[in-house]
């Protein structure tokens, strides 16, 4: 009887390391995955974010994952303008004006550019689309996944994002310091559009 006993005890042992191998290894086969699923799989200001963070350091396959088609997204020639125009740094500012319409969200996202050698950051501002799906956001980059009724509503929202931008006091004032921080490095940007534009072409 003790025989016995003792060589049960062996195998349930056997198969819990075997259980506890085969889990680890194909944890260790999705690490990839799963930090990007948890990185996505959070509130939409922290979504974009996180991608602002990202965007200089991290490379264009990476960065492609945070849109809805990445095969069309345009990071490869992002990276370039980075590259060209001596970008160091990305950060959020804020988000404004959230609107959403069952899976898309809207909203005018506001954001510091850092430069080489420029101690003031440039603020800028864009209109963001995001899509939900799979439990986590993406930028929408491709519209053909969108329903007539989500496309109609997305088309008018835009509309609607850019006047908020033009009323928006908030808005008007970082577009404010956009234009003082071209007009104060009008020489550095143009020599970094040209440089840009000839790698582009």
């Amino acid at each position: 009887m003790k025989s016995f006993w003792f060589k049960f005890v062996v195998i349930c042992l056997i198969f819990l390391n075997i259980f506890l191998l085969f889990g680890c290894s194909k944890e260790s086969k999705n690490d990839s995955k799963n930090k990007i699923d948890k990185e996505n799989s959070i509130k939409p200001k922290e979504f974009v974010s996180n991608y602002y963070n990202s965007e200089v350091n991290r490379d264009e396959i990476y960065l492609s994952k945070f849109y809805n088609n990445p095969n069309q997204s345009n990071t490869k020639e992002m990276k370039k303008k980075f590259k060209d125009f001596g970008i160091t740094k990305m950060e959020l500012i804020n988000v404004y004006n959230i609107k959403s319409y069952d899976r898309l969200k809207v909203m005018v996202s506001a954001f510091n550019v850092y430069f080489q050698n420029i101690k003031k950051p440039r603020p800028d501002v864009e209109i963001i689309v995001l899509i939900y799906k799979n439990n986590s956001w993406y930028f929408l980059n491709d519209a053909s996944v969108t329903t007539d009724k989500e496309y109609e509503w997305l088309q008018n929202e835009k509309k609607n994002q850019e006047e908020f931008i033009v009323k928006n006091r908030t808005i008007q004032d970082i577009l404010k310091n956009n234009t003082e921080f071209d007009n104060e490095n009008r020489d550095y940007m143009k020599m970094c559009e040209q440089r840009f534009q000839s790698d582009v072409k």
